[in-house]
């Protein structure tokens, strides 16, 4: 798959603090963006399409992929990007993808503070079929089969599941999971599903 680098772009977000930008990603592509200047960056993601995308952040030096997880038709994400990564973001489908893209650059000290509150980890789908879940203001991810997704959420958000007509807590971020934690979903639903009285 041809990698697309938007020059443009970076050069207009380096030029200040917070720049708000509609892109444009063409059919069965990606765009991998590298603000060098900062040390530290948030960017808000929100897809403007009926397709989903591929989020994921790189390794600049390695290439390696540290964090990815997909966004859903419509869906936002924030995501938060230290200077040895590059943002990529991938679009499967047939058609060309449109999004809403802000990056802001974040101060040493709100780097701090904003870091603690952002765990990282990854959500696990051991089984054989798809898990969709709900992650309020965020994304509403499916979870492919046999697949590890990772995600960056902060602490007090909430992930949900649907049964029937209701949506019902899976679990409550907090600082109980570690960063790098593997949680399995599959797991996790069935105890909750059981504490509900669901199964």
């Amino acid at each position: 798959m041809k990698k697309l680098g938007f020059l443009v772009i970076t050069l207009l977000v380096m030029a200040c603090n917070s720049q708000r930008t509609v892109l444009q990603i063409p059919a069965k592509q990606s765009v991998e963006m590298d603000y060098r200047d900062f040390a530290f960056y948030k960017v808000q993601i929100q897809n403007r399409g009926y397709n989903g995308l591929e989020v994921s952040l790189e390794n600049k030096q390695s290439g390696i992929k540290v964090e990815g997880f997909g966004l859903g038709k419509k869906g936002k994400v924030e995501v938060y990007v230290a200077h040895a990564n590059s943002l990529v973001i991938t679009n499967n489908s047939s058609t060309a993808a449109s999004l809403n893209l802000e990056v802001q650059e974040e101060t040493l000290g709100s780097d701090l503070t904003k870091a603690a509150k952002v765990i990282p980890f990854t959500l696990r789908n051991s089984t054989a079929r798809s898990i969709p879940l709900i992650i309020p203001d965020v994304m509403n991810p499916n979870l492919s089969p046999l697949s590890n997704s990772g995600v960056s959420l902060k602490v007090g958000q909430e992930i949900l599941f649907r049964e029937g007509f209701r949506n019902y807590l899976l679990l409550r971020v907090d600082e109980s999971i570690e960063a790098g934690t593997v949680l399995d979903v599959a797991e996790l639903l069935n105890r909750r599903k059981q504490e509900l009285g669901l199964n």
